[in-house]
């Protein structure tokens, strides 16, 4: 009696091959999903601490940092902009400079926090690998500048949210968020934060909640 040859032939590996390539392809495109919704999640529990301390801020002097009304309100301001508004957001929230060494009582943007007043303290978790805040190249903040407690985004800001989350929702959905533009357009808070992309793969994050307007 013959004994039968046992192992796999030169077509059943390639096919073992290609399966397993296939589920790796779906593990991989799984993960990277979950990776970058929990980098959004954490980004977005930062904004939101943000949003906390600069409002203590405001309780305490009575308006947010200066440097926040450089533009009109529904118009953002950026933290990488070349003035430096991230050292004058960082002054105005810790009330000291940030160098390579550490923090210092530096007074360069001492017009942001007159008393050097300690509202956050920042955590390494808040910053990058080059010492950058977090999200530091797309950083934009909303502020109410009339005081009636909500801020009107300008039409190209929208127009430049919905573009950003055009990808990330079908048609169904985008043409419900723009049948109710009218609500979509206001916030109701009085300081904002977003993020629409960054090289970081955080992407379309959010202080406030726009996730209702899909419901």
């Amino acid at each position: 009696m013959k004994n039968k040859k046992i192992g796999f032939t030169l077509i059943e590996l390639l096919v073992v091959i290609s399966i397993i390539g296939i589920l790796m392809g779906l593990l991989v495109s799984q993960l990277g999903g979950i990776l970058g919704s929990s980098e959004n999640t954490k980004m977005q529990a930062v904004m939101r601490s943000w949003v906390i301390q600069l409002n203590e801020y405001k309780n305490y002097y009575g308006y947010y940092p200066p440097f926040l009304y450089q533009s009109s309100e529904g118009s953002p301001i950026m933290l990488n902009d070349p003035v430096d508004n991230q050292g004058r957001f960082l002054y105005s929230l810790k009330g000291k400079e940030k160098t390579e060494s550490g923090w210092n009582d530096g007074d360069s943007y001492e017009i942001e926090n007159k008393d050097k007043k300690e509202f956050h303290s920042f955590s390494e978790d808040e910053f990058d690998a080059d010492g950058n805040l977090l999200g530091i190249n797309s950083l934009r903040i909303l502020v109410d500048h009339d005081r009636d407690g909500m801020i009107e985004m300008e039409s190209d800001v929208v127009d430049d949210i919905l573009n950003s989350l055009s990808p990330d929702y079908d048609k169904e959905e985008m043409n419900l968020i723009r049948s109710r533009i009218d609500q979509f357009s206001v916030i109701n808070e009085e300081i904002a934060f977003y993020i629409l992309n960054d090289n970081s793969g955080v992407s379309n994050v959010f202080s406030w909640n726009i996730d209702k307007y899909f419901e």
